[in-house]
C-alpha cells in the first residue's frame, strides 16, 4: 500500500504526565489521526543501526465545539472542593467530557 492512500481513523488520545513537583498532569487530545513515524538510522561502520520509531500524531478541533484537548493538573489550587487526586485518577479516563466541577 502507498502512503499517501493510508487513511487513518480518527481517535482520541489520553494521557497522563508527570511534572516537576511529582503531581500530575492528564491530557485529552479529542481528535488526532495518527501520522507516518520519522524513519531514523545510523550506518556507521559495517552495520546499520536501527533507531526506534516513535509515534506521531495531529490533532484538529472537534466541529461540534472547536475544542481540541483538555488538561487537568492534579495539583491546581482552583479544583473544586472535594475534587482531589483520587478523584482526578479515577474518573479522568472513564469519560472523555468529565471535568473536575461538583454541581450542587
Amino acid at each position: 500500500m502507498i502512503e499517501g492512500q493510508i487513511n487513518p481513523i480518527e481517535m482520541a488520545f489520553g494521557y497522563r504526565i508527570k511534572k516537576a513537583n511529582g503531581a500530575y498532569r492528564y491530557i485529552w487530545h479529542y481528535k488526532v489521526k495518527p501520522t507516518p513515524p520519522d524513519e531514523t538510522t545510523q550506518t556507521q561502520g559495517n552495520s546499520i543501526n536501527f533507531q526506534d520509531g516513535s509515534v506521531n500524531m495531529q490533532a484538529t478541533m472537534r466541529l461540534s465545539d472547536g475544542t481540541h484537548r483538555k488538561v487537568v493538573d492534579d495539583d491546581d489550587p482552583n479544583l473544586p472542593e472535594g475534587i482531589n487526586v483520587e478523584t482526578i485518577a479515577q474518573n479522568f479516563f472513564t469519560d472523555l467530557d468529565w471535568a473536575p466541577v461538583i454541581i450542587g
